[in-house]
């Protein structure tokens, strides 16, 4: 009877910390593993990773190698290139702010930087084409200055 007793006492945190992961678990079906690692990785700092993957039913080898190919949360770098776009009037593509923002060694990819643009309704603007729409070297006689506007600049 005392090493029953023994056993069960030994046995009581186990089954404690499983009620405690099974009542925080993920509530999707088992085929969605990756859900399971999530919640693993979210509660590592609680309890023990070989005690979650049993209760989950997960193997802690496929744990481990998604946390080490689990993409990383990227910073949000939005601020250098809404500058740049600021910078440079509106008048940049995507495609320009991107080389701009390569030369100065900050590295963007090109829907990241029309993502922002977007968010920030932010849209090119095409420069237009210089028109020349007065000629003055010609050999025609000037009509008179019928106002006496004074044009000279």
């Amino acid at each position: 009877m005392a090493t029953e007793n023994a056993r069960l006492k030994r046995q009581l945190p186990e089954q404690t910390e499983e009620l405690a992961i099974l009542k925080k678990r993920p509530t999707t079906p088992r085929r969605l593993k990756i859900a399971r690692y999530r919640f693993m990785h979210k509660q590592s700092h609680r309890f023990a990773v070989l005690r979650m993957a049993i209760v989950l039913g997960v193997s802690r080898r496929g744990f481990y190698r998604w946390a080490a190919d689990a993409p990383q949360p990227q910073p949000y770098r939005s601020v250098s290139a809404t500058t740049e776009l600021k910078l440079s009037e509106q008048r940049y593509s995507v495609r320009r702010v991107q080389a701009e923002l390569a030369s100065q060694g900050e590295r963007y990819d090109v829907k990241t930087i029309g993502a922002i643009m977007q968010r920030q309704s932010l849209v090119p603007k095409a420069a237009r084409k210089f028109k020349v729409t007065v000629d003055s070297n010609h050999g025609l006689p000037v009509s008179l200055n019928l106002l006496e506007q004074n044009r000279e600049r």
